[in-house]
């Protein structure tokens, strides 16, 4: 199949470095009161890092140069800002949002913050529950030493299920990237091929809904907004990494919006939507 344009979107697509729009996240260690191991706290640490980089937008980013001391941390749970030396040392390492946490032991919960590292405001939180060992009621051993007390290493453990309820929350749009296109007349488009396929889940009948990134300047301020431009089915995923989009509405509307020179993301939906041609 011959597909037109295809060089202009590997332009744009090698621009965007990555197959998806990639977000970076730097995980800070989480603070804690006195009664936690640090043996929970690195594999609390650990699920929460594991659920992120299931999340294929998500690179995480190398930790040790924020010059952070865990226990020493002055938290506070409520604050809709986090600190600025700490918003400057995630600059410094590239990332775009930092994720903070607080082990609760006395409540047995997880407090977990998403923080935009542009301004350090909170873009999201979430209380998860921790769940304790039936056989280890107790913190504290015969010797008086702290016990591992916390199970949150399962599949189905809550604190999974709140980090994968935040990552939706904070970051609710999953885009695939455009690459290149079919004609089906002069003024309409045939079919789009995508960059995802079976590594996303995607298969073969779902639908996806076509959005074109328009960038506008409103008041000297200078933003991008994403706007429907029609959807279509999947016609065959093809490996991995690729799949072919079979337009149903919009075909006219996004060869127009090829030819404007903007860039166009897919996203998966449940529901047919209504559009010109």
């Amino acid at each position: 199949m011959k597909f037109f344009n295809t060089l202009f979107f590997c332009l744009f697509l090698f621009q965007s470095h990555g197959q998806y729009d990639t977000i970076y996240v730097a995980i800070l260690p989480f603070g804690s009161d006195e009664i936690v191991t640090e043996v929970s706290r690195k594999k609390l640490q650990g699920t929460v890092a594991s659920s992120f980089s299931k999340d294929a937008r998500m690179v995480l980013l190398d930790r040790s140069e924020i010059n952070l001391v865990a226990q020493e941390r002055d938290y506070q749970r409520d604050e809709d800002f986090i600190d600025g030396k700490i918003v400057e040392q995630g600059k410094a390492i590239g990332a775009e949002y930092i994720v903070d946490g607080f082990i609760d032991n006395k409540r047995k919960q997880l407090f977990l913050g998403v923080y935009d590292v542009s301004d350090g405001t909170l873009k999201g939180s979430k209380i998860a529950p921790l769940r304790v060992k039936k056989s280890q009621k107790h913190p504290l051993d015969i010797k008086g030493e702290i016990k591992d007390i916390f199970n949150f290493d399962t599949p189905t453990s809550l604190v999974q299920k709140n980090v994968a309820q935040l990552i939706k929350d904070c970051f609710p749009e999953f885009l695939f990237i455009v690459t290149g296109a079919e004609s089906e007349s002069k003024n309409k488009v045939k079919s789009l091929k995508v960059f995802a396929g079976s590594k996303m889940g995607l298969k073969k009948g779902q639908l996806l809904e076509v959005q074109v990134l328009i960038k506008e300047e409103v008041e000297g301020i200078k933003t991008t907004r994403q706007e429907s431009a029609g959807w279509g089915r999947i016609q065959k995923v093809d490996g991995e990494n690729w799949c072919i989009l079979k337009l149903e509405a919009g075909k006219g509307n996004i060869k127009k919006q090829m030819k404007a020179g903007n860039k166009l993301r897919c996203r998966l939906i449940k529901k047919k939507k209504l559009f010109g041609n």
